[in-house]
């Protein structure tokens, strides 16, 4: 099970993976750019005594991440409904293949 460690009241991360002796983290921060408050996700390797290595960041303004949150949280309304119903109940009927 994930587990969401927060490092500070404007900042969190959680594992993704291992890799080999490495482990891939997401980091989700409140920052700022040009003065400008903005969500930064971001993936992090983190290796063997401590190193850290930036993989990949995306930054996002206020209304950029309203709309990623909205679509998440459509996204994870769908997954469940999956969860809650057989998939053969997820196919419209109409849709189904059958004989005749």
């Amino acid at each position: 099970m994930m587990e969401v460690r927060w490092l500070s009241g404007s900042s969190c991360e959680w594992l993704v993976k291992r890799l080999g002796s490495s482990f891939i983290f997401v980091r989700l921060e409140v920052a700022d750019k040009d003065g400008s408050p903005l969500l930064r996700r971001s993936l992090l390797l983190k290796g063997k005594r401590g190193r850290v290595k930036l993989v990949f960041t995306e930054e996002y303004e206020l209304e950029d991440a309203l709309k990623t949150l909205r679509a998440q949280g459509l996204l994870v309304g769908r997954l469940r409904l999956r969860s809650s119903r057989p998939p053969s109940k997820l196919i419209p009927e109409n849709l189904k293949g059958g004989g005749g």
